[in-house]
């Protein structure tokens, strides 16, 4: 990618050259994919557009093994960035934590929701209960399997109205959970910085419309879009490579995982998708399937990035 004229100007640029790539990902990427208030993106036509400077690719992602598989569905040599917990172990950090007996665990009732109706709203209580039983334990003076087996922590949701619709147009989407890498464990984050040798990001969000296998999301794309410019900010010091993030995106009873993993150097930006996951009837009706989502949100952050 040639970042050389949005960072040259008669007055300098705005920013520190290092920064070159990123201003031009929020400029020519995220801005014009994140402002039309449509709930899926074209990707074939971003492409048109961006003409070489940036290249969407898309990839199916293998729920169960966290592989990346070619056009045939095999395995292909892609490499990794998030290799998930197995259920088993994420069982056992359940038997420990217990999250499920907290007096705020709950799921909701079914009954108002539909694929097209109140999808927002059951999926924002999805994020929640994922949130809750990844970081919560029933007692109080215990700490739940995030703080206790990982390096994740929950860190606060910007204040970037960009990354929020509610009922525009036909979007409506909302990021709720951001987890970073940090250097030690921690139950909770107050101020401290994230791990600069980590740069992978995990986002929980609730989506109004439908999930579509194959087809992304504006939300989707948007914010695994915005967290990767954000985590290349938070790491200019010393730069990456490589930002991977991923999204876990909830619409009434079914779930989806995608990632973003851009490459700074060649302006690529590979999309990873998992087939849309149901859980009709609630997530513990489909147990190992449950265990394997929450695997996946406490995953090991892996990979060459530089």
């Amino acid at each position: 990618m040639n970042s050389s004229s949005a960072s040259s100007s008669a007055s300098g640029p705005a920013y520190r050259p290092e920064l070159a790539p990123t201003a031009e990902l929020l400029k020519h990427v995220f801005m014009p994919v994140v402002q039309p208030d449509e709930p899926y993106v074209d990707i074939d036509a971003h492409n048109k557009r961006l003409q070489g400077l940036f290249e969407f690719s898309i990839q199916q992602l293998d729920f169960s093994t966290g592989q990346v598989l070619d056009k045939e569905g095999r395995p292909s040599q892609a490499d990794l960035y998030f290799r998930p917990v197995s259920p088993q172990k994420m069982q056992a950090w359940l038997d420990e934590s217990k999250p499920f007996n907290h007096q705020y665990d709950y799921e909701p009732a079914d009954s108002y929701c539909t694929r097209d109706k109140g999808a927002h709203t059951a999926g924002s209580f999805v994020t929640n209960i994922i949130d809750n039983h990844v970081r919560d334990s029933a007692d109080a003076s215990n700490l739940g399997a995030m703080p206790t087996h990982t390096t994740w922590a929950s860190v606060g949701m910007p204040r970037f109205k960009l990354l929020y619709r509610a009922h525009i147009g036909r979007a409506d989407w909302r990021p709720y959970h951001v987890y970073r890498q940090f250097p030690e464990p921690m139950k909770y984050t107050m101020g401290e910085k994230a791990n600069p040798e980590k740069p992978h990001v995990i986002i929980t969000l609730a989506e109004g419309a439908r999930l579509k296998d194959g087809i992304l999301c504006t939300s989707e794309l948007s914010t695994l879009l915005y967290f990767a410019a954000d985590s290349s900010v938070s790491t200019v010091e010393n730069p990456h490579v490589i930002y991977p993030v991923m999204a876990v995106t909830a619409s009434c009873d079914t779930v989806r995982l995608t990632q973003a993993i851009w490459n700074v150097k060649t302006g690529q930006i590979e999309i990873r998708m998992s087939p849309v996951l149901e859980f009709p009837g609630g997530l513990w009706k489909n147990k190992t399937q449950y265990l394997s989502l929450l695997g996946w949100v406490l995953s090991d952050p892996i990979g060459k990035t530089r």
